[in-house]
């Protein structure tokens, strides 16, 4: 028999099977993963009218749809396809008083990006005694400089929003007025809201 082929043979059999397994290493480490990206998309909605100073207002409520991003009609108001509506700085939801919905919400006092997880209770909705979103300069969502007569988003404030068919979304209310002015003054138009926001569809209190 002879030993020194049956050596070769061993040894580069060996030999074959560590760069098979060096090479199969490789692939699979160099193998692109699919990305997974549960984090929901923050929409960021800007100049949504709310019966403006600008001569453009109507007197009604600009009734808003978290579900769809998008205005909905005035013809609409009595049912469940909108969820929140502003008019100058009082803020409805479709709730109560206000609408045939189920919305309901809290103020909560954080950052909008840590708010990873809606709260199980402490929602307000709209009855004849009080809104759900308190109105008053430092009650709710801004502070009025009766100095300046500027109306300011209060920072750290997010609206927690159980919406009109049980769904949840976070809002952050940037500016009260039209175009979003850094540093807005009384001569700016007023009553154009600018906010972001996420909204969850599958049911959970999944906000991030």
């Amino acid at each position: 028999m002879n030993h020194t082929f049956f050596s070769f043979i061993k040894k580069n059999s060996y030999s074959a099977l560590i760069l098979l397994l060096v090479v199969s290493c490789d692939d699979k480490k160099n193998d692109p993963k699919p990305a997974v990206d549960n984090a929901l998309i923050v929409q960021v909605v800007k100049n949504i009218p709310a019966n403006p100073t600008d001569g453009t207002g109507t007197g009604h409520y600009t009734f808003y749809s978290l579900k769809n991003n998008t205005v909905v009609q005035t013809t609409d108001s009595a049912s469940t396809q909108w969820d929140i509506a502003f008019n100058s700085t009082t803020i409805i939801v479709n709730s109560g008083i206000s609408g045939p919905g189920d919305a309901a919400v809290q103020i909560y006092t954080g950052i909008f990006s840590d708010l990873s997880e809606a709260p199980v209770d402490g929602y307000k909705q709209d009855n004849s005694s009080s809104l759900a979103i308190p109105t008053g300069s430092g009650n709710g969502w801004y502070n009025y400089n009766s100095d300046t007569h500027v109306i300011s988003a209060i920072p750290g404030r997010v609206l927690v929003i159980k919406t009109a068919q049980g769904k949840y979304a976070k809002m952050e209310l940037i500016s009260y007025y039209k175009d979003v002015p850094t540093n807005p003054t009384s001569v700016d138009i007023a009553r154009y809201y600018s906010f972001r926001y996420s909204y969850q569809d599958d049911g959970s209190r999944n906000l991030k």
